[in-house]
């Protein structure tokens, strides 16, 4: 029994082997949208004070970050360098 076992997690190993590694690469950029609550919109010319700020992250971050959450590896590359960050943990909320 445990040489079967050990047979099919052999196998399995050799099947993972076998497949190829894939990852989404984003090439493109990622915002952040800060919102501000006002009471209403100023007249032309006027002017409006904010008593509340929130800060929203957009872009290719929500697609990476939904990609990374049906479990395939992401990445970003930072435009002008080699420089490639594995984005496989990033945050579920931001």
């Amino acid at each position: 029994m445990l040489s079967r076992i050990g047979e099919y997690f052999a196998h399995q190993r050799e099947e993972q082997a076998r497949k190829p590694n894939h990852a989404v690469i984003s090439l493109g950029h990622v915002w952040v949208d800060i919102m501000m609550d006002v009471n209403g919109v100023p007249k032309a010319g006027g002017f409006a004070v904010s008593d509340h700020t929130t800060a929203a992250v957009g872009g290719s971050y929500r697609v990476l970050q939904a990609v990374s959450r049906m479990g395939v590896s992401s990445q970003d590359r930072k435009s002008g360098s080699e420089e490639c960050r594995d984005r496989s943990r990033m945050p579920s909320s931001a």
